[in-house]
């Protein structure tokens, strides 16, 4: 499973120039398996604005746990 989340990052890295953020919140690696692969689908703008959405729910929890 780890060299498909190696090989997964990497495609989506090269898709859409920037490396994939997901709020994770202790859900294992075989549940962003899933994510990772259906994220590779869209388009860079629609990436871009989960990706950004991501990053704020991540920050959010981070704050409100510190």
């Amino acid at each position: 499973m780890l060299a498909e989340l190696a090989e997964l990052n990497a495609a989506y890295e090269r898709k859409f120039g920037f490396r994939f953020v997901v709020f994770v919140n202790g859900r294992p690696r075989r549940e962003i398996v899933p994510i990772l692969r259906a994220r590779l689908e869209r388009t860079r703008d629609e990436e871009l604005s989960t990706a950004v959405d991501e990053l704020v729910q991540i920050a959010v929890s981070r704050w409100r746990t510190s």
